[in-house]
């Protein structure tokens, strides 16, 4: 059995096929895990999908046969086709799956890097996997230490000292481009978490 990742990014996806990607609420992500499980090859699956990323961690006993399977699994529910995810993915295997998701955990690959918002997504990505008995063991122990690392990266350095988040930076950005913001009218566009932190931001 080895572990393998396969991930969509702002560093490899737009905006337009990361929203196609998406696994925003619960009946796309049982219907994405349901397809992953069905296949011989992958033992165990878990799906981690945010506006910035989708990531899909498995277990698999033959690399080859379930990495072309989860990229067309993913094609099936986006209508992206197989060729442009093939081209797009970035896929790592075993110990690199591993590296790439502590550093997932740690936000050393978010957005903004330091952002607290990505350890609550990986944990709500996990609990939905073992509810839905896609997540066995081995993910079990991979997420358990993944996520241990990030807490001694955030203990250890100053990398969260100033809670930070894309929207923060992003009204941050705002302030710094036109100063002072006490009295501008703001429009924020989208009604999800991150429209929801940057009105925050914004008051």
């Amino acid at each position: 059995m080895a572990y393998m990742s396969v991930s969509f990014t702002h560093k490899n996806t737009d905006i337009t096929v990361r929203e196609k990607l998406s696994f925003s609420n619960d009946v796309r992500k049982k219907e994405i895990l349901r397809l992953l499980a069905s296949n011989s090859a992958i033992e165990e699956c878990l799906v981690l999908s945010t506006c910035n990323r989708v990531e899909i961690f498995t277990v698999v006993s033959d690399f080859s046969e379930a990495q072309k399977f989860v990229l067309l699994a993913l094609s099936r529910i986006s209508g992206v086709s197989y060729d442009e995810l093939a081209e797009r993915a970035d896929i790592y295997e075993d110990y690199g799956a591993i590296h790439h998701l502590f550093a997932v955990a740690a936000s050393l690959d978010s957005l903004v890097v330091g952002e607290t918002q990505i350890v609550g997504q990986l944990k709500d990505a996990y609990k939905f996997a073992m509810q839905n008995a896609r997540a066995g063991a081995q993910i079990a122990r991979a997420i358990d230490e993944a996520l241990k690392c990030a807490a001694r990266i955030r203990n250890q350095t100053e990398i969260s000292k100033n809670p930070i988040s894309v929207s923060s930076v992003a009204v941050a950005m705002a302030k710094d481009r036109l100063g002072s913001l006490q009295g501008a009218d703001a429009v924020v566009v989208g009604a999800g978490e991150m429209s929801e932190l940057a009105c925050k931001h914004l008051l």
